[in-house]
């Protein structure tokens, strides 16, 4: 018979917060896309130096799993929100957009920049469309 996965605790907002700023401090060697051996041990040891720091100042005990497992939610999540933002604008009446000044020192995509790029496609009908109407002059 298979055992039940045990659950662990709900993350609260401070123990998220408490994650990016953690993150932030360690994101060069974090976020590497590099994966050589010398870069693998690098982000290995930076996760376990961020393991200890945020137990020991974390109201939950995280392992090293837990904490990796955590981030990448976040950053998907901040992908979702991104995508939602840049729908709305494309959308007739979407408004005007956020402007750089706006974003927090919070938000991940400032953070991470090549995480968040978006892709152009000349395939795209709709895009085409959106860039015609809004190149062409009324007289």
């Amino acid at each position: 018979m298979a055992t039940k996965k045990i659950r662990g605790d709900n993350w609260t907002a401070e123990d998220k917060t408490l994650l990016k700023e953690l993150v932030r401090e360690n994101m060069n060697c974090i976020e590497n896309k590099n994966t050589d051996t010398n870069t693998n041990k690098a982000k290995q040891n930076a996760w376990i130096n961020l393991h200890e720091c945020f137990n020991e100042m974390g109201s939950v005990k995280r392992s090293v799993v837990q904490l990796k497992a955590q981030w990448s939610i976040i950053k998907m999540n901040a992908k979702k929100e991104k995508t939602k933002e840049r729908r709305e604008i494309l959308q007739t009446g979407g408004g005007p957009h956020r402007p750089a000044e706006a974003l927090g020192s919070d938000d991940i995509s400032v953070w991470l920049p090549n995480e968040f790029v978006v892709d152009h496609n000349i395939f795209d009908s709709d895009k085409n469309k959106f860039e015609e109407i809004a190149s062409t002059e009324i007289i």
